[in-house]
């Protein structure tokens, strides 16, 4: 198995042309009804660099696992309260089991781990990678070093 990298939404422009087809066919396939639905329902209508500029601006951000294609991503969005992660999926030769997702998640953490960052909050209950996910971690906080406390949000411990 090739050795997996991870790219952030900075990196969609001409240089990754597959994760660029990834982050825009995410982006205009939302779960309907959700949260990002209702937030871009108007910019998926607009031309690719467009979108993608706009995402950024509103401070959408996503870790993708690539191995020769995209098996996976975590979304977040950086909000005044905070940094809410509200999509996680892998492909489907990922999921019968968690390595992909906990793989993407520990890219998520290092990331905060290098910012000022201290909380971020589990969004879309109603989405069920995300409930599975906070179960998965709900069972190993010591191992991450995290604390789930109230409405999902996630505190790292020192």
């Amino acid at each position: 198995m090739q050795t997996r990298t991870f790219f952030s939404i900075e990196e969609t422009d001409e240089r990754y042309p597959t994760i660029r087809d990834y982050v825009l066919d995410w982006t205009r396939n939302p779960d309907i009804g959700s949260e990002f639905d209702e937030r871009t329902r108007e910019l998926r209508k607009l031309p690719d660099s467009e979108l993608l500029m706009i995402l950024r601006g509103m401070n959408y951000d996503v870790f993708l696992g690539y191995e020769d294609k995209v098996v996976g991503h975590l979304a977040f969005q950086r909000r005044d309260d905070g940094l809410h992660v509200f999509s996680v999926s892998t492909a489907s030769e990922y999921r019968s089991n968690y390595g992909m997702v906990m793989d993407l998640f520990s890219c998520f953490l290092k990331y905060l781990k290098s910012s000022d960052e201290k909380e971020f909050r589990l969004s879309a209950g109603n989405n069920r990678s995300m409930r599975t996910l906070l179960r998965i971690l709900a069972r190993c906080e010591d191992g991450f070093g995290i604390h789930i406390g109230e409405n999902c949000w996630v505190e790292l411990k020192a």
